[in-house]
């Protein structure tokens, strides 16, 4: 017999807080559902309880309130996306066959110490799940807490909680009674920590013992007279009394009633439809030997076999299947677990490592027939690699569900079998699978961006990725080398201004630094104390100028475990660097890189900036780059039709000097580099749709300020606000924005119930479809300069794409002509009222370019 008690409320605020917000299509929150199933899950894998028990918190009011008014009189409401998940995680709790156990008048932790002290007394082992170190107080023999930490779980028992705090788990109660907790407004004595109160009890014990004999007590000065004040004692027994968890609370004591019940599957399967938990149904359906599982299957042979069976061919002769294939209209082949198959007429030929290479040499390379496959980008880069070379495919499962839903987070052939099927046997769904996602892409006038986009983008990913971007390794090193030497010199001005040494990586010491020892003014409170990031610390540089020596150490730090140790590891055997580049995964249609992100390399510090000298072309190369001006401008205009800006384009006017001429009433020829600065972030503020009060802070100015500077852009613009209304209003009726090219994104956000949720659903409706038409753009543009390298005989290849640049690597004696063309393709990708500008620079780094 084993029990498993759940601190539901410590759990439910870790999910919340820490999973991104998710929502389901109608926009309502699912984040914390996720999170506290994720965790429940692995608690009763993990402990494999008998009997379980989750513990929730009411709002009405406990016998601590009663004692002390202002018990947790600073904690703040409920935010009312968990409240409402709150309600549903009750609800799926009951579904997994858990006991959920809620009592007026006492807390969670109260139930939780019920628990605790019948499974002691009936000699039951207990394990106690919670974020909460209050439940420490409970540990015996008998009992054990797995405490949540955003480092992993960590298990205490009685040698556990001595070896940390080096006093039994009771006496944590008189350490609180001392100390106090601010989380819960119990006072304790004011001016004893947490290091000063667990030194007292280890050594006298427990209060009663401190304040019977405080006149003997060997005591520092300083201790005495805080255990001295006026209140220290009525204070500090005051809050032992509410820090202590009652162990015995109205609740039922027979353990079998929290025995652990079966798993309604049926119940559970449709939760998660109604919240659109994908990932969990696909766990259910494989973990259940239920109905659910079972009819799923059933249904799918049903649907797609239409009263035959499929047939399974191992390794199958070579010249028998490509007789079998010849009259076929497609060739539906797919890699699956490193295992090449060939789907046709009810037939599955699976072919092994040992054969694959030949099977698909000879069965789909020398084939002249439309192929259907998934996953493209590697089905070329396997090609490639073995010498081989594909022609005519017309579809790619993966590139056509990204294209029909970009917030779908699997475009996997699993996850697509499991979403449309409800089935986990990937070939025999496939070919459905290609018809069923071809006719979406024809419903949603989406065959344009998949034919003549995304699909040839496959090829020139897979090239990028082959080549890959050399790195001068020495270099890299040495910089390295530079940078650890920066940091320690910074660390020793650091702690030279702040007296002593502590862990400069510690959010608590760095906290207690500032805060508690430099009396530095408090910044936002957190879970752990006030705010240390970049920027809150941003706010205290006017007050200590130790605030921007830390912000340079962080960042030094970043670049050297990030960027110097992180690249050192991905460099190849050839000295080059081979990032993946995804064209599957942003929600507004760019490319990303991972593996390493190089997209990501830093440019605005000096330092950072560095890293690009490190990025070289190969012996007898050149590098070559294209950057778009101002191209999101550009495109705002076009989209909006405003003829202000773009005769302004037209002219070859700064659009950001003729902001700033406006915002700041200075004469066009007159405009300093910093308010064309401050002129180019209120640009930019209006296509991202942010907010006044948001520009406000980046700018430094007050919100009126901010809101002002909005309504003149307006003024001067005022197409663009009509376009802005005109992109919302058709958003929020049909659920969905467009690019100028039909990529389609749905925002269930603006059919949210909560305010800022809408909020940010309006930015994304403003921003996306500018944001998508770029990403449109460079895409044909990569596209169209790759092929024209080909036709043109030139040994010039794409290295990089970032945002709004592509860079080339081109042999010395071709660099001029590339150039050349990387200027004419990007800038006549296509036809608009406003001219596409690109400048081109030549280097042998990336830094030079």
């Amino acid at each position: 017999m084993k029990f498993l008690v759940i601190d539901g409320n410590s759990v439910l605020n870790r999910a919340f807080y820490g999973v991104r917000l998710l929502t389901n299509s109608s926009g309502f929150p699912t984040n914390a559902i996720y999170g506290f199933y994720n965790m429940t899950e692995k608690f009763l894998k993990e402990e494999e309880p008998t009997h379980v028990l989750v513990a929730f918190d009411l709002k009405e009011k406990t016998f601590r309130h009663k004692k002390f008014k202002n018990y947790k009189a600073n904690r703040k409401k409920m935010p009312q996306e968990l409240f409402l998940q709150l309600v549903e995680v009750k609800k799926m709790l009951a579904l997994m066959g858990v006991c959920v156990c809620e009592e007026a008048g006492f807390e969670a932790d109260d139930l939780i110490g019920t628990i605790s002290r019948i499974c002691t007394e009936q000699q039951v082992a207990c394990t106690i799940a919670s974020g909460d170190r209050d439940v420490l107080q409970l540990v015996n023999k008998y009992v054990t807490v797995r405490l949540l930490t955003s480092k992993g779980d960590v298990l205490f028992d009685e040698a556990g909680i001595f070896n940390k705090f080096g006093i039994s788990a009771k006496q944590l109660i008189e350490v609180k009674a001392l100390m106090g907790d601010s989380s819960d407004n119990i006072t304790g004595v004011k001016g004893i920590g947490e290091k000063t109160a667990i030194k007292l009890i280890s050594q006298f014990e427990n209060v009663s013992n401190i304040f019977t004999n405080l006149e003997n007590l060997n005591l520092t000065p300083r201790v005495k007279t805080i255990l001295s004040g006026s209140n220290a004692k009525e204070m500090c027994f005051l809050s032992k009394e509410l820090g202590t968890i009652c162990l015995f609370a109205t609740i039922n004591e027979n353990l079998d009633v929290y025995l652990k019940q079966a798993v309604d599957f049926k119940g559970l399967k449709s939760f998660f439809e109604k919240f659109e938990l994908k990932k969990f149904l696909k766990n259910l359906n494989q973990s259940s030997n239920h109905n659910i599982s079972t009819l799923s299957t059933f249904k799918a042979e049903e649907e797609f076999e239409q009263g035959k069976q499929f047939h399974l061919l191992i390794d199958a002769d070579l010249k028998l299947v490509k007789q079998k294939l010849q009259t076929a209209p497609f060739l539906n082949f797919f890699f699956y677990d490193d295992l090449l198959f060939i789907v046709e007429n009810f037939e599955i030929f699976k072919f092994s490592n040992s054969l694959k290479l030949e099977a698909f040499k000879v069965l789909i390379a020398q084939s002249e027939k439309p192929k259907r496959t998934t996953n493209l980008k590697q089905v070329h880069k396997f090609c490639f690699m073995n010498g081989l070379e594909i022609k005519n495919v017309v579809f790619s499962c993966d590139i056509a569900s990204y294209l029909i839903n970009v917030l779908e987070k699997g475009h996997d052939l699993s996850s697509l079998a499991e979403k449309y099927f409800n089935c986990n046997d990937v070939a025999k769904v496939f070919v459905e699978l290609c018809e069923r996602l071809q006719k979406e892409l024809l419903e949603n006038n989406l065959n344009f961006l998949f034919s003549s986009v995304e699909l040839p983008l496959t090829r020139v990913l897979a090239e990028m990725e082959i080549c890959g971007f050399e790195v001068d390794e020495f270099k890299l090193a040495s910089f390295g080398e530079l940078l650890i030497k920066k940091i320690a010199s910074i660390k020793t001005e650091i702690f030279n201004f702040c007296g002593r040494q502590f862990n400069l990586n510690s959010i608590k010491e760095l906290g207690h630094v500032l805060f508690n020892e430099l009396n530095l003014p408090k910044t936002r409170k957190t879970k752990t104390g006030y705010s240390t990031d970049a920027e809150s610390l941003a706010t205290l540089e006017k007050h200590s100028e130790v605030v921007k020596l830390i912000l340079e150490y962080r960042e030094l730090t970043k670049l050297h475990s990030t960027y110097v140790v992180g690249l050192q590891k991905v460099i190849g055997v050839d000295g080059r660097i081979h990032s993946s580049f995804n064209q599957t995964q942003t929600r507004t249609g760019r490319i990303s890189s991972l593996e390493p992100n190089i997209q990501n390399i830093p440019i605005k510090t000096e330092l950072g900036s560095e890293m690009r000298k490190f990025f070289v072309a190969k012996k007898g190369y050149i590098l070559i780059d294209g950057d778009y001006s101002q191209i999101e401008l550009r495109i705002l205009a076009e989209m909006a039709n405003d003829e202000k800006m773009i005769e302004a384009f037209k002219k070859g006017l700064d659009v950001h000097n003729l902001t700033a001429s406006k915002l700041f009433g200075v004469d066009e020829n007159n405009v300093s580099a910093e308010l064309r600065s401050r002129a180019k972030t209120v640009n930019f503020s209006v296509i991202y749709g942010i907010s006044a009060f948001s520009l406000a802070k980046d700018l430094r100015v007050s919100v009126a300020v901010a809101q002002q500077y909005i309504d003149s852009f307006f003024e001067g613009y005022d197409k663009i606000k009509n376009y802005f209304d005109q992109v919302v209003e058709t958003a929020k009726t049909t659920g969905a924005v467009k690019t100028m090219f039909g990529r389609i994104r749905k925002i269930p956000e603006l059919s949210s119930r909560f305010k800022k949720t809408v909020a940010l659903g309006e930015r994304i409706a403003k921003n996306t479809p500018i944001q998508g038409t770029c990403a449109d753009l460079i895409k044909i543009a990569m596209i169209n300069l790759r092929d024209r390298f080909k036709k043109e005989q030139l040994d010039a290849q794409i290295v990089l794409q970032v945002h709004d640049e592509l860079l080339v690597e081109a042999s010395e004696s071709c660099a001029q002509a590339a150039a050349l063309i990387l200027k004419q393709e990007m800038e006549n990708v296509t036809k608009l009222k406003v001219p596409l500008e690109v400048e081109v620079r030549v280097g042998k780094t990336w830094f030079d370019c």
